[in-house]
């Protein structure tokens, strides 16, 4: 059989602090280097995403590109209807109040000062 000299089948504190800084500064690295990879691959999306608007802006025109950016969605025409009918109803609601207050003899609105 072989004999291996102690140097050889055991560490000292040295070299684990050595191979522990060593395997440190390779994660940093692998993480910096994937960290590279995905800001190149965001770069490159991008430029596919502005080289995509530009071609759209070019084919229909600046004029219907701009008309077809500023109209409104099925979603938000649907919110616009609502929050209107919401401030028909608001205002309809004070009108009748004051009417009824009116009819009642109280006065309209109130003021801060409880004298007058």
């Amino acid at each position: 059989m072989l004999e291996l000299s102690e140097s050889l089948s055991s560490c000292s504190k040295e070299e684990k602090t050595t191979l522990c800084g060593l395997f440190d500064r390779e994660t940093r690295r692998e993480r910096t280097l994937e960290l590279l990879e995905k800001e190149q691959k965001l770069k490159e999306k991008n430029k596919r995403g502005m080289k995509n608007a530009l071609t759209m802006m070019r084919s229909l025109g600046m004029q219907n590109f701009t008309k077809k950016a500023h109209q409104q969605t099925p979603g938000e025409l649907l919110n616009k209807e609502r929050l209107d009918a919401a401030e028909e109803n608001f205002f309809s609601l004070i009108k009748a109040e004051k009417e009824r207050r009116l009819n009642e003899g109280k006065p309209s609105s109130y003021s801060d000062d409880p004298g007058s």
